[in-house]
């Protein structure tokens, strides 16, 4: 069974798996729990070549995601594996007592030869998805469920144990290329929002504080210049108006060109910059109430605060719906929260978190 004879259905099969909305919650939780364990598993894909998404949904298919247990198997860490393949790893654990999971998971990773892979694309990663699982469910001309489980393309079929295909068995469990999907559709919101969190902290030092005439102004230049929006007023009004209208591409254009203006004349904060990825959240200047800001329980601090109210209702409503549960996963709906509460005021989105949390609940 050689890659490059299966390279071209494989894609195939890729191209027209589609999870199923049944299954959504459940793949939504596996994905989680792997992006929880992301630090272990990268550690081991510096040390083999082997991608760590990979890894980590192999890691949920042997024993969800238990770092107390081996790769290959899911057995005991405590022991040499007992099931197959059987007696690994064959070295002694380097403590001298019980394996740990980093060199358990090496040695089930080079065993079947993976760290010699040099290029991971998508075929690639199914056909060794199948090939760690054994190639039992291909000989017998029905679809891996170790692989396609919660996906349109798998209905029956299950080794129950080992050497034992039972036909009408089903799979309760999501597959590689299930787990896959999942995992990428997260990493396509992560990387949707990142020039987000690039810009927000410092408009929102800029607007409503020392500096907010020059922010405005920046703002209204680069929607007349890069929007091509027509000269704007720089009102609170006109200014949301203008850019609620964008669509996305745009407006991420508009807010750098207007970051870029208002990082070449405020000075750099004296204060250490935050870490890599975090978006810093600045305290907010009492300001004056207005009949809006009454349903908040005080006062808001200008159109930034607006459009993040926008941007968190959307959001958190949407979620509330269910709408897109494989892209609002919890993980990724606190990530936009935080990003929007640097925009516009952290108490006022933990309110809308908090009131659309409590409609989330009976359904998670």
């Amino acid at each position: 069974m050689d890659f490059e004879s299966l390279k071209r259905g494989y894609g195939n099969l890729w191209r027209k798996a589609v999870i199923k909305p049944e299954w959504q919650s459940r793949i939504d939780r596996a994905v989680a729990k792997i992006a929880a364990g992301r630090a272990q598993y990268e550690a081991v894909e510096a040390l083999t070549g082997v991608p760590w998404r990979f890894i980590g949904a192999l890691h949920m298919m042997e024993s969800g995601c238990d770092f107390r247990t081996h790769l290959h198997n899911g057995d005991p860490l405590t022991a040499r594996t007992r099931q197959a393949p059987p007696g690994r790893p064959a070295a002694a654990p380097a403590n001298g007592r019980t394996y740990t999971w980093q060199e358990s998971a090496i040695d089930a990773l080079r065993l079947k030869g993976l760290h010699l892979v040099d290029s991971w694309t998508i075929e690639r990663i199914l056909y060794e998805a199948e090939r760690y699982n054994g190639w039992g469910y291909m000989l017998h001309k029905i679809m891996s469920a170790y692989v396609w489980s919660g996906t349109n393309l798998y209905t029956r079929g299950k080794y129950t144990r080992d050497g034992h295909l039972d036909f009408n068995a089903v799979s309760l469990q999501a597959g590689i290329a299930t787990l896959m999907k999942g995992l990428m559709e997260m990493q396509t919101l992560q990387d949707f929002l990142k020039p987000f969190a690039a810009v927000v902290p410092l408009l929102a030092r800029s607007i409503g504080g020392d500096h907010d005439h020059v922010a405005r102004l920046a703002l209204g230049e680069a929607l007349e210049t890069e929007a091509k929006t027509g000269p704007v007023a720089t009102d609170e009004a006109a200014l949301l108006g203008a850019l609620a209208d964008l669509p996305i591409s745009p407006l991420l254009t508009v807010l750098r060109a207007a970051e870029g203006v208002i990082g070449s004349i405020i000075p750099a904060p004296a204060e250490a910059p935050a870490p890599a990825g975090i978006v810093t959240i600045p305290a907010e200047a009492p300001a004056a109430g207005t009949a809006f800001d009454s349903l908040f329980g005080g006062a808001l601090t200008g159109w930034k605060t607006y459009l993040a109210i926008g941007g968190a209702v959307i959001i958190n409503g949407l979620a509330a719906l269910h709408v897109a549960p494989g892209l609002l996963t919890p993980d990724t709906v606190n990530l936009i929260d935080v990003v929007l509460a640097g925009f516009g005021g952290a108490s006022l989105i933990s309110k809308i978190e908090r009131l659309f949390g409590n409609a989330r609940t009976p359904a998670q």
